[in-house]
């Protein structure tokens, strides 16, 4: 990238990438940068700078919701068409270090996140508006990681994180995309180790 900085939220692929918000140490950013492939370029801000927010789509069509806006836990959503930032519908529980977003920009989801405390909520996004689902983590925590690249909201696995300690634990989120149903986490097979601010990437099943 071309300005260091961390907590930087992410999403599409090795060719073709996009980064956004950040904290560089001591602001809170609000530059986006585009990978292809070889080098990094900067486009248009978002809007407000921000921290530890959600992103998942593609370089030309993305989301990013949520994210600390210092001290604020945020509940605004973005949309990127590859060259603007629009607003979109709030989530329902703003907060920020959620799972990696997972989905595209017409069916989303996020999980997890820490606001007053940690959480296990799960949003689905639709591409106007967020949808809390009856199912709910199993183990709330913040700043796991997740299967990014899943390519829509009805499947989702992430591990690691933050609860009461590091935890090691992975969990697996269905639904079934073509009935209104609110979905379910079920238990997968553990890290090898406890860890938090991990990353991922690839689909549920791979």
């Amino acid at each position: 990238a071309n300005t260091a900085r961390y907590d930087v939220a992410g999403t599409g692929l090795q060719t073709a990438g996009l980064a956004g918000g950040g904290i560089d140490g001591s602001s809170n950013q609000t530059l986006v940068e585009e990978y292809n492939g070889t080098s990094w370029s900067e486009v248009n801000d978002i809007p407000a700078a921000v921290k530890q927010s959600n992103m998942f789509g593609i370089q030309t069509a993305a989301v990013q919701a949520g994210g600390n806006g210092s001290p604020n836990y945020l509940d605004t959503c973005i949309l990127y068409d590859g060259t603007n930032w629009t607003s979109t519908g709030a989530l329902n529980d703003g907060r920020n270090a959620m799972t990696q977003g997972s989905g595209t920009q017409t069916a989303g989801l996020a999980a997890g996140g820490y606001s007053t405390a940690r959480t296990g909520v799960t949003e689905l996004y639709d591409g106007s508006s967020w949808t809390t689902s009856s199912a709910t983590m199993g183990t709330p925590r913040y700043q796991g990681a997740s299967s990014c690249n899943t390519p829509s909201n009805a499947g989702l696995i992430t591990a690691g994180g933050y609860s009461t300690g590091y935890v090691g634990t992975t969990e697996e989120f269905t639904r079934s995309a073509s009935t209104v149903v609110p979905g379910a986490w079920s238990s997968g097979a553990s890290l090898p180790g406890n860890r938090w601010n991990t990353s991922g990437a690839g689909t549920q099943t791979a």
